[in-house]
């Protein structure tokens, strides 16, 4: 089974992050920094996503999986949620990275992960669904502007909330959302990232949307679900890595859990992408295991679990004949992103032409070159 393996070897250091003591003030906590190091003088809520891991490691059986079915990992996932209930702020709102922040991208993921513990656990506390309703109301009434795979999370997110509230003013108000964000793809497929096209943040929207078509079932969203995966294609890489300094938010991560659905969905490209970037985990340069560990802690992991949650009921295998851009000869400019890919036999490059013109050139699965643009020293300063 593909991702168990890197699932197992990642949990113990995201269960590291989490105040598992039920005795503890700050049980439920899975900002480390706060509860244990003392670092930080408020909780980072983003990682509050930690939750839906310990969930989906108590809800999906797989080979290897200890967690699976204990009465104590179920506890330390309400516990979760009963602590970001008690950092929420009076807007319904929370904070990343500093105090009174009110920051969008803690507030649409904590949600969304919070209204999925408290549904897949079956839990009922009038206290917290009170608070899902706060946080849905910040959510329908603000709008990320810039960075898209947050707008995209906050309507995953709303739509979550509508499992939980059955409340129709939340399906109102995501729809808004959504209707607007659709127009705003680009005709190449991507989502923008601070006025460019990322491709590690793509992966984040990729799978938000595509957790929310799984969800809802709602069929507008599936051709700009193929248009994204049709993009992200060309930015695969030979050695079984993806994305880099080329795009605008410079990521190397990747979740799966949006290739996984794509795949069962019957998008070859996807099935495709999701064997090379996930079959061999356990490689000596894995490219992966660059990843912060605080992406762990919020929506890599649980990614990967919900992908294997899918994979579990899956019933019929895709036969992957299909050549991603780099395993054929091809040459494709996207102009509205700014980016070149081109394949000519062992040789495949992509440039960064909206950067500067950085670039990465392969020859066979080897980097061969790369040119990240220009340093300048500018005498007396920086």
């Amino acid at each position: 089974m593909m991702y168990t393996e890197y699932i197992l070897k990642t949990v113990p250091k995201v269960l590291s992050q989490v105040d598992r003591d039920k005795h503890s003030k700050t049980f439920g906590d899975c900002d480390r920094n706060h509860w244990h190091l003392k670092i930080r003088d408020f909780s980072s809520a983003i990682l509050q996503q930690t939750g839906l891991t310990i969930a989906l490691l108590y809800t999906v059986d797989f080979p290897g999986n200890v967690f699976y079915g204990k009465e104590v990992v179920k506890e330390w996932a309400e516990g979760t949620v009963h602590y970001w209930k008690s950092i929420q702020l009076r807007d319904g709102s929370f904070n990343e990275y500093y105090p009174n922040e009110h920051g969008f991208p803690p507030t649409a993921f904590s949600l969304y992960a919070m209204c999925e513990v408290y549904r897949r656990l079956g839990m009922q506390d009038e206290g917290i669904a009170g608070a899902f309703r706060k946080t849905a109301k910040y959510l329908v009434s603000h709008i990320e502007e810039k960075a898209y795979n947050q707008e995209l999370a906050s309507i995953t997110a709303l739509y979550s909330a509508y499992t939980v509230l059955k409340e129709d003013w939340i399906l109102e108000g995501l729809n808004r959302k959504l209707d607007r964000i659709l127009k705003l793809q680009s005709g190449e497929g991507w989502f923008s990232e601070y006025g460019g096209a990322d491709i590690g943040y793509l992966s984040v929207s990729l799978d938000m949307l595509a957790e929310y078509y799984w969800m809802s079932k709602d069929k507008k969203v599936l051709e700009p679900l193929h248009r994204a995966v049709g993009f992200l294609q060309y930015f695969v890489h030979p050695d079984a890595s993806v994305g880099g300094e080329y795009a605008s938010r410079n990521t190397v991560y990747f979740l799966p859990n949006g290739l996984q659905v794509m795949s069962i969905l019957g998008d070859e490209a996807a099935e495709a992408m999701r064997q090379l970037l996930y079959t061999d985990t356990e490689k000596e340069f894995y490219f992966l295991d660059a990843v912060d560990d605080r992406y762990w802690s919020h929506y890599l992991l649980h990614s990967f679990l919900r992908a294997v949650e899918k994979e579990n009921g899956e019933t019929e295998k895709i036969s992957v004949k299909y050549k991603l851009p780099f395993q054929r000869d091809q040459e494709c400019y996207f102009r509205e992103a700014g980016l070149f890919s081109l394949t000519r036999g062992s040789i495949y490059m992509i440039v960064g032409a909206s950067k500067g013109g950085v670039c990465r050139v392969f020859n066979g699965q080897e980097e061969c070159f790369s040119d990240y643009g220009y340093r300048v020293k500018i005498e007396g300063g920086g």
